[in-house]
């Protein structure tokens, strides 16, 4: 058999590779389910694999969805594509023995690229001649992750619509209890920063206040001076009118005796 050229060309040490060539598979079944693993976990991956087969979990076909493809419960269009999912199974497991040899962590294998190619079409004999068979070549590279990246990657198949599993979601992290915020230190904060923003806007607002109360002292004064002299103004000791008719009177008794 002739060297197959992947069209993938990793970079570094830390990978393994498997191809399928010429499969009896469906290219357009292959294509979604390339998608549906792509950036996961390999255990990830074959896991779900299994549920494929065993009809528990659909692998949802977002591009070739036209002619009437059902929905399933929470996902939209999807399909059991069982034949070829056992054959991409068998891939995955060639990939997984491909690193071992090479002494990768197979718990830290991540799918960098699953591609689903169209392959060379033969035709059929027999019953239906001259009839073009469905080939498919599936290409599968797996990348070693540092425990760093792994977080990364967790991120972007979350983005890709692919949810942490059950066991990771039902787990209640202890929740870390609120502190509690002393206004009293708060309020001396402030004071510190205000006195520390500037020496010279904390003297102008000082020599501001002397001012005002400068002012203040001097309208007191004054409105004390007023009132005194207001009381000085006035007549300590008020004359009886009846002392003022005597005198008129008097008066004129005095002038009348001039006149005689």
């Amino acid at each position: 058999m002739a060297k197959y050229n992947y069209s993938y060309k990793p970079e570094g040490e830390s990978y393994a590779r498997a191809v399928g060539r010429d499969l009896s598979i469906s290219t357009k079944h292959s294509i979604e389910i390339c998608k549906f693993i792509k950036h996961k976990n390999l255990s990830l991956a074959k896991k779900e694999l299994s549920e494929v087969l065993n009809f528990k979990r659909a692998v949802p076909f977002t591009r070739f969805n036209r002619g009437g493809v059902g929905h399933r419960p929470g996902m939209g269009p999807g399909r059991y594509p069982i034949k070829a999912v056992e054959k991409i199974l068998y891939i995955l497991n060639n990939v997984e023995n491909n690193a071992k040899q090479k002494g990768l962590d197979i718990d830290a294998l991540i799918i960098k690229h699953a591609s689903a190619q169209k392959g060379y079409q033969r035709l059929r004999y027999g019953r239906k001649p001259r009839r073009s068979a469905k080939r498919t070549h599936v290409e599968i590279v797996v990348f070693e992750i540092v425990k760093e990246n792994k977080d990364k990657v967790q991120e972007k198949s979350e983005k890709q619509g692919h949810p942490k599993p059950k066991s990771e979601k039902n787990i209640d992290k202890p929740k870390s209890p609120a502190k509690k915020i002393d206004k009293s230190a708060t309020q001396k904060n402030v004071v510190k920063k205000e006195k520390s923003e500037g020496g010279e806007l904390n003297q102008d607002a000082s020599s501001k206040n002397v001012l005002k109360e400068d002012k203040q002292n001097q309208d007191k004064k004054l409105k004390a001076s007023k009132t005194e002299d207001s009381k000085k103004a006035k007549p300590e000791n008020k004359e009886n009118p009846l002392s003022k008719s005597k005198e008129s009177k008097s008066k004129q008794e005095d002038k009348k005796d001039k006149k005689e």
